[in-house]
């Protein structure tokens, strides 16, 4: 009642007066006489006179009480200060447009952010919209509402074509089911949707979008230069130049200085993970307040078990801090690795981008096959003896690693892509179909490892494998060379250390390469370098690789390591070729042109070597919430019948899935991942075991990033539209004033005209007896 009474009254307590309008009728009733009753004979005359007038006195009676009672309601509404809209009134009357009333509401994950102990944005966003629709019902019922969302813009959260009470109960129902998403907002996609809604309802006079969210700088304020092709309110900005009465009201509901640390990225240092080896992965943190944080730890666990929590270093403000983390899986199979920062007390108020969650695809160890150029009964010998156990060692430590080994007329009838890495080691030649096979491996992600030697016949590598750039070798292959000295060699040069393969020798481990020596080598001109003459830096360690001949468009080869000799020689080259790598070594991989097998730092730069360039998973292990996920499975070994365990598994149930024939390969494709964590993927093998595989679907990191966009940005932003930038809903819901006409004037002249008229019939009636 208070609340209706609130519609047109300032003060609807005071209407409660109002009912001293009754005072009147008991002031009439109790000054009633009360007399008894003489019959006297003389009267009769007198009563019979007074019988003919008594109907005429009785109407002039309910006259004056009826202007008295009036008297006394308006004063109570004079007192209460009735007030009126001029849009309510055109509404009632019939003569206002109809308005298509859209509200955007911004339920992307920032929105969580907890604002205060028991409030988070999303919560005052909502509220703000109920206080809209509050508003729009009183003054404008006849309106239509559509509320969308910027998780999935292009479905309506709720339709209604008139806010009269069913419309105001059916959304602010809906209002109260919805939750924050965990997906980034998308405004392209959500303004797109808007504009054709708004086409789609043509017929409607007026539009009016209603933007509510917490307007993050990363979502409205382009880092290019911008044009109105590529502006984000260019949709609604045409539809406005052919449409008039269309206008926009950002709401923000944002909070000023909002401080957030976050878990933007987890990169693998080695492609391939071992079961029983460690590995090491990077995790960067970010800092996205203005403050900074000191007392954040990093928190890791594999699958359920928690690892010890590691310091962070003092991350700046709007900065970030990598630390490197290693962990050992204890299994062969899927597992799956999160971490997670944990402290930063006054900066952790977005609990979803603190952690952050990687799927793992473990091996027993990792497949690699060498091609022994030069095989030999006495393995020391023999050409690969060295490099195999180099790469493979025996001992308690494993090295994650399963050789294999074959000479080169058994290249063409090996499976290539049953390995992670292929090693050339001094072979003379390869057939045509062993070039095919190798070329097609590489371009599919495989890595390859070339070593020459006194077998290899140059003129064939450079006709067949190097082919004027167009193929796999990094280099053009020259003369071989004797070291000036050859009892001493040529010393180990230059050499990358921002290359992941020289990593572990940067700065002082430097010394570590110092002791090697090469006898032989030859000597090479880089990919890239022969079109591109002008360019003597190509063979310094560094150069090339992501570089291409200006003439022939040839990826460049980038060199790794040089030798100390008067040409500085490349030794060690890398280039990519389709989505893999190759490195070429201009030595042998033996002692027959170099000392380096007998030198400490042999194994681990073969190790180093073999790691880089191991053929990656096939499955990244995680993506981006919304983004599908892939899984391929080997029909040989796996049923296409399978099952998913969503990050709520077991509150919700598994699902069944089946996968689907796409080449060679059986695929599982998920594309409803509209949550953050770990999928489950279940995989029947057809000798009917069951296996996990798993995938991680995290926030995007962009969201993270809480600074907001400037009224004036947001103005920019805008620019071509008709907007209204709002702190207080309070400003658009018609409490201010100026939305108000009271009528307390004409009240006033009412109730002086019925107290005059009350007086003035009185004294007529009582006049005339």
């Amino acid at each position: 009642m208070m609340s209706w009474l609130g519609t047109w009254l300032f003060h609807p307590m005071l209407a409660l007066g109002g009912l001293a309008v009754a005072s009147p009728i008991l002031i009439h009733i109790l000054s009633r006489r009360r007399v008894r009753r003489v019959r006297w004979p003389a009267m009769e005359f007198l009563l019979e006179a007074q019988r003919r007038r008594q109907r005429r006195v009785q109407i002039e009676q309910l006259l004056l009480l009826l202007l008295r009672c009036l008297v006394v309601l308006v004063l109570t509404l004079l007192v209460a200060r009735p007030f009126i809209r001029p849009s309510a009134a055109a509404a009632i009357l019939g003569s206002a447009p109809r308005t298509d009333r859209i509200i955007l509401l911004d339920d992307s994950y920032s929105m969580a952010y907890r604002a205060g102990p028991n409030e988070s944005v999303f919560e005052r966003a909502t509220r703000a919209v109920g206080q809209i629709v509050g508003w729009v019902s009183a003054e404008f019922p006849g309106d239509s509402l559509t509320l969308l969302r910027l998780s999935a813009p292009k479905e309506a959260a709720v339709a209604v074509s008139r806010l009269d009470g069913d419309g105001v109960r059916r959304t602010t129902d809906r209002l109260s089911l919805l939750t924050v998403s965990d997906e980034r907002a998308r405004f392209k996609e959500a303004i797109a949707a808007v504009a054709s809604h708004i086409e789609e309802s043509a017929g409607q006079a007026n539009t009016v979008v209603y933007v509510v969210g917490d307007f993050q700088r990363v979502d409205w304020v382009s880092s290019d230069a911008r044009s109105p092709e590529a502006s984000l309110m260019e949709p609604l900005r045409r539809r406005s130049e052919s449409r008039r009465g269309l206008s926009v009201v950002l709401v923000d509901v944002g909070v000023d200085r909002a401080a957030n640390v976050a878990v933007t990225a987890i990169e693998e240092r080695v492609p391939q993970v071992v079961a029983g080896v460690r590995a090491t992965y990077d995790v960067t943190v970010a800092n996205f307040g203005d403050e900074a944080v000191t007392d954040a730890e990093l928190q890791v666990s594999v699958a359920e078990q928690a690892w010890p929590a590691q310091p962070l270093a003092r991350i700046e403000p709007f900065s970030t801090v990598r630390q490197a983390v290693e962990v050992t899986f204890g299994r062969e199979g899927g597992d799956r690795l999160r971490v997670e920062v944990t402290g930063a007390r006054s900066a952790n108020r977005l609990a979803l981008d603190d952690r952050r969650t990687l799927g793992v695809s473990v091996l027993s160890a990792v497949p690699i096959l060498i091609v022994d150029g030069e095989p030999n009964n006495d393995a020391y010998r023999d050409e690969v003896f060295l490099l195999r156990t180099a790469l493979n060692p025996p001992g308690e430590i494993l090295s994650g690693n399963s050789v294999r080994v074959i000479d080169d007329e058994q290249l063409v009838a090996t499976e290539l892509q049953a390995f992670a890495l292929v090693v050339l080691a001094n072979v003379y030649r390869v057939s045509d179909a062993g070039q095919e096979k190798l070329a097609r491996y590489v371009r599919d992600g495989g890595g390859l490892l070339c070593f020459l030697g006194d077998q290899v016949d140059p003129g064939h590598y450079n006709d067949a494998l190097y082919a004027a750039g167009r193929g796999f070798l990094p280099a053009e292959l020259g003369d071989v060379l004797i070291a000036p000295s050859a009892s001493e060699g040529v010393a180990f040069g230059s050499f990358d250390e921002t290359h992941p393969v020289f990593r572990p020798f940067a700065g002082a481990a430097a010394q570590l390469l110092r002791g090697v020596r090469v006898y032989q080598y030859v000597t090479v001109t880089p990919a890239g370098a022969i079109a591109a003459e002008s360019r003597p830096a190509a063979t310094q360690p560094g150069a090339g690789m992501r570089e291409e001949s200006a003439s022939h468009g040839i990826p460049a080869a980038r060199v790794l390591a040089s030798l100390e000799d008067a040409d500085r020689s490349p030794l060690l080259l890398e280039r990519s070729y389709g989505a893999g790598r190759v490195i070429l070594c201009t030595t042998t991989a033996d002692l027959e042109w170099n000392g380096w097998a007998r030198d400490p730092s042999y194994v681990a730069m073969m190790l180093q070597l073999s790691q880089y360039l191991a053929r990656r998973s096939s499955e990244s292990g995680q993506t981006l919430v919304g983004s599908p996920i892939r899984v391929e499975l080997d029909p040989t070994v796996f049923s296409s019948n399978a099952s998913l365990r969503l990050p709520s598994y077991p509150q919700d149930p598994a699902l069944s899935l089946e996968a689907r024939a796409q080449g060679v390969s059986l695929v599982l494709t998920w594309d409803r991942t509209r949550r953050a964590g770990a999928y489950t993927f279940v995989l029947k093998t057809l000798a009917g075991d069951e296996t996990l595989r798993f995938a991680a679907c995290n926030p995007d990191a962009a969201e993270s990033d809480l600074r907001r966009a400037t009224p004036a940005e947001l103005r920019t932003a805008c620019e071509g539209v008709a907007a209204t930038y709002v702190r207080d809903v309070a400003t658009l819901s018609g409490e201010s004033r100026e939305a108000r006409r009271e009528l307390w004037w004409p009240l006033l002249l009412v109730a002086i005209g019925l107290l005059v008229s009350e007086q003035a019939l009185a004294r007529w009636f009582g006049s005339r007896g």
